[in-house]
């Protein structure tokens, strides 16, 4: 099982990369969901961990006086802070193997 683990930890390496925060935002669920099942903790798990951490910096989505996003269902650079900002502090609280 440990080995197929590493794989699905491997595999989630080219979504991290993706310029859109509707991929993003995904990433952070599929990071959260494997952060309660010990995959933080392999070879890699700390790339998912910065991920995270990274995306709690980011910087607001800027808009043109008058601008509005073309797609109802944009994620905004708040929106996936925001996000990363709950995934972290939700890390700290429940995922107990983090901390030692």
């Amino acid at each position: 099982m440990e080995s197929k683990k590493l794989l699905i930890l491997a595999s989630i390496r080219q979504p991290l990369a993706d310029h859109s925060n509707k991929v993003k935002k995904r990433v952070v669920q599929v990071i959260s969901a494997m952060a309660h099942h010990g995959y933080l903790e392999l070879e890699g798990g700390d790339l998912l961990v910065k991920f995270i951490i990274q995306h709690c910096a980011l910087p607001d989505t800027y808009y043109r006086p008058g601008q509005r996003p073309s797609d109802p269902e944009e994620v905004t650079n708040e929106a996936l802070r925001s996000m990363c900002d709950n995934t972290l502090d939700l890390f700290t609280t429940t995922v107990g193997r983090l901390t030692d």
